[in-house]
């Protein structure tokens, strides 16, 4: 998470977001600086500028290992900001399970334990897209549900977006129905958040900073100088992403 005088910026995961956080970095000097800099000029608002680190509270395994990452959900932005305009990047759902599937975090981080994994699928790690959709609807969503059993035909998608931006994901999941996610009253639960889109990511950012006032050579610069988070290919068997492939993994 990112939390600039004029906005604060969700890290939703695969979506580019890690490339916008740093061109952000770039505009603000933080790029290049040590540890020790980064963290005195996050406690200090150093430029507008905060970076944070925070708990993964998405999943039960995250939770159980303790882990942390910048991707911070809507929750988790603090109350001194919580009146600044939210901002995050959405993706294609089918293009962005893709993805997750050819980064491959899951394959070193399962989402059970390995043994009950590879007794239901015994070529884990080496899944194929099929095997990956069958993997993320036995166990990753469980993970993400965290004990929820919503009366609505969800898939890991849905939960894992609704754990991200919906103010109170346990409670909504826990009831959520069929009818909930075909009404308005789930749509108008969610937070006001300013959504770029991947596939035209640096003309949004772009035009975002530019309404914030960033100088737009330094912004040209700053995204000439940004790394891309680029997952490495994989081979994919059978049809690229078929919608019956997917099944319900994907909302």
């Amino acid at each position: 998470m990112i939390i600039t005088s004029h906005m604060v910026l969700l890290n939703y995961p695969r979506t580019g977001s890690t490339w916008a956080r740093g061109v952000l970095r770039r505009l603000h000097g933080v790029e290049g600086r040590t540890l020790a800099q980064r963290l005195a000029g996050t406690r200090l608002g150093w430029r507008g500028f905060h970076e944070l680190t925070l708990p993964i509270d998405r999943t039960t395994t995250a939770l159980r290992e303790g882990r942390r990452s910048q991707h911070g959900s809507y929750r988790q932005i603090p109350s001194w900001a919580a009146n600044r305009p939210v901002v995050s990047v959405g993706r294609d759902p089918l293009v962005h399970l893709e993805s997750a599937y050819h980064h491959g975090f899951w394959r070193d981080h399962p989402a059970a334990p390995l043994p009950e994994v590879r007794e239901a699928l015994p070529a884990f790690p080496d899944l194929d897209l099929p095997g990956y959709v069958e993997y993320l609807e036995r166990f990753a969503l469980p993970d993400v549900l965290q004990g929820a059993e919503p009366r609505a035909a969800v898939g890991v998608q849905t939960a894992q977006f609704l754990r991200f931006f919906h103010p109170q994901p346990q409670e909504t999941l826990a009831t959520l129905t069929d009818e909930d996610l075909d009404g308005e009253a789930l749509v108008a639960a969610l937070p006001r958040v300013r959504f770029l889109r991947t596939e035209r990511l640096q003309q949004d950012l772009a035009r975002l900073l530019a309404e914030q006032g960033y100088d737009p050579s330094a912004v040209e610069q700053a995204m000439a100088q940004s790394d891309r988070n680029a997952s490495a290919r994989r081979r994919v068997e059978g049809p690229h992403l078929a919608a019956a492939q997917i099944g319900r993994a994907h909302v």
